[in-house]
Formats: structure tokens, sequence, C-alpha cells
């Protein structure tokens, strides 16, 4: 009922698909107050929730993290279908809008399974939300995420929201009463980082056309109004991350949205593999315009505080048979 308003958060251009999703009035405020990315190391003061304990995104120091390897593979159904939607610029990113809404009937896409699971083996259901990029000026940075302090020119984030349950039952489920870990369960996000090839990657065609077609119209106000039709596979892109076909490895911790109101309700799933893009195609993001005019570029929020938080590394190649003979 209350999954909207992490729509409205997270800048998605999706209307309500139904009287039953309602929304808090103070976290609808807040996700509506003035804020660009020039002022993110203000956003602590601007917004409560930008100041908290569990922060997004993070570097994740492969020191540090918890090695996982007991763990069954994600499992991301309906991301082999060709899914429709549009390619907008919000005003901070370039995101793609399908025509489907979430629904926790087990008609859209949707990531289950591995570090979404509960301890009796049933999963969480995150259903498949949007897609959007974060991006630098240059190739040097552009990344939320960082791995060993590296920065990567292209983030792409895969928003899931949850619904529903894998038990016995599909039952509902609120997403703010659900806690697992400690902390809400919400939202789940997968992060794509991408390095600079030497040829374009034509699995994002789809989004580098849109950009280019977007950014040709001289001012922020043009580009809003244009919506780009297109259909994208989810799945190319989970390939392309799991190059040894056995299931991708990954980072897990529990964070929050990047942009503000920043709220703590997101399972964080960032691949370890990163996927090439060429700086033809890094350019058709420049093109872009933020709302008050300006290029859009360093669309990213630094690294914050990892605090107490257990980073998990989920190695899938790894994975042992418990019925297997020694």
């Amino acid at each position: 009922m209350k999954t909207y308003i992490l729509i409205l958060i997270l800048g998605g251009a999706i209307p309500p698909p139904g009287d039953n999703w309602g929304a808090p009035v103070p976290l609808v405020a807040e996700a509506a107050g003035t804020w660009n990315h020039e002022g993110r190391d203000y956003w602590p003061t601007q917004f409560a929730a930008c100041n908290g304990k569990r922060q997004s995104p993070i570097n994740i120091n492969n020191q540090d993290v918890k090695l996982e390897t007991d763990v069954n593979d994600l499992n991301f159904p309906r991301y082999s279908e060709d899914w429709p939607g549009v390619i907008v610029n919000t005003g901070h990113a370039l995101q793609f809008n399908p025509d489907t809404t979430p629904s926790g009937a087990g008609d859209v896409p949707r990531v289950n399974k591995g570090m979404l699971e509960k301890d009796d083996g049933t999963s969480y259901n995150y259903d498949f939300l949007q897609a959007h990029f974060h991006w630098g000026s240059h190739s040097g940075q552009g990344s939320e995420h960082r791995i060993d302090d590296v920065e990567y020119p292209l983030e792409m984030h895969l928003v899931h929201t949850l619904l529903s349950f894998d038990g016995d039952t599909d039952e509902a489920v609120d997403p703010e009463n659900c806690q697992k870990n400690g902390a809400y369960c919400g939202l789940a996000v997968v992060g794509i980082l991408f390095h600079v090839g030497s040829e374009n990657n034509t699995v994002l065609d789809p989004f580098v056309e849109a950009a280019l077609e977007i950014g040709a119209e001289a001012t922020y106000e043009d580009q809003a109004a244009v919506n780009v039709s297109t259909s994208i596979v989810l799945k190319d892109f989970i390939d392309l991350v799991d190059m040894d076909n056995n299931g991708p490895a990954y980072y897990y911790y529990k964070g929050s949205l990047t942009t503000p109101g920043c709220n703590e309700v997101v399972n964080w799933i960032v691949m370890e593999n990163t996927i090439a893009i060429s700086e033809y195609q890094m350019e058709a993001f420049r093109t872009l315009k933020y709302a008050d005019g300006a290029p859009m570029v360093d669309n990213y929020r630094h690294p914050q505080p990892v605090n107490n938080r257990v980073v998990k590394r989920v190695l899938r190649d790894l994975l042992q048979d418990p019925t297997a003979p020694a």
C-alpha cells in the first residue's frame, strides 16, 4: 500500500496504479523538497534521513567484507523477456520506466533468492520498478559505489520494490513493516558498474540512442517533454556481469536511497564484475541537462561511512553441495 512514496523519492515518473497505493504526508513533503547533486554534501542538514547511520553509497573494501559461499543463486524471474517502456530525463538522471507496474502477482520482472532469502529458505520477492544511471563529467569518476577506492564512469541501478512473500502462499507484504537483519527491506537495488572499453556495448544501445534523442533538445524543458519508447531485456545486463555463467558474484549490504530523502530501506546488491562502455557512449549521457538547465554530469553521491554494517561478498562459484561426498 505504501510503495508509491518510494517512487516519489526515487524521482520516478510512474503514476500511482490504484487507489490502494498511499503515502505518508511527511515523507512526500520531504521527497518533494528542492535538491540537486551540486549540494549533495549539504543533504544531511537539509534532509534528516540523509544523516543516518546506514547511508549509501559506500566504498566496498575487500579487506573488510565477510565472505559468503553457502548461498543460493540470485534469481531473476521474467528478466529474459523484452519489456516495453519509456526512457526519460527526470531532471536528475536518465531513467527507464516500464509500462508495467509492480503487482506482487508474478507477472512482471523481479529479483529474489540469494541474500534476499529468509532463514527458512523462502524468499522476499522484489518487483522491478525502474532503472536509472549515475555518471561523471569525465570517465575518472561517476559511479556512486566504489570497490577498493576505485571509481567508475557509470553506475546503473535496477530498482525493485517489495510487494510479496514467496512462501506456501504468495501473501502481500507492507514494505514499511518488513524487517530483515534489523532494517527495513522495502527495496532491492541491483547496482552495476561500468568501465571504459574500446568498442560500443550494443546492450546499452536503447539507453544511448534515447540519451542522444533527448539530449538533442536545447533546454531541459524540451528534454523533459521527450519520452523515448523502447523495450529492454534486463537479463542482458545480468549476463554481462555473470561471465562464468554460474551466478554472478556480488556484494550485499543494508543501506539507503542515494538521493533525498535518503530513506534507509534498501537491500543493496552491487555486482562485482563490471561492464564495458565506450567513451562515445559515455558522451551520450553527458548531453542531458539538469532541471536547472546545467549539464547533467556528476549526478552521483559520494561514499558514506560504513559504520558498523556488515558488507558481504557472495561468491557463487564456491557454493558447495552439502550432499556431495567429501
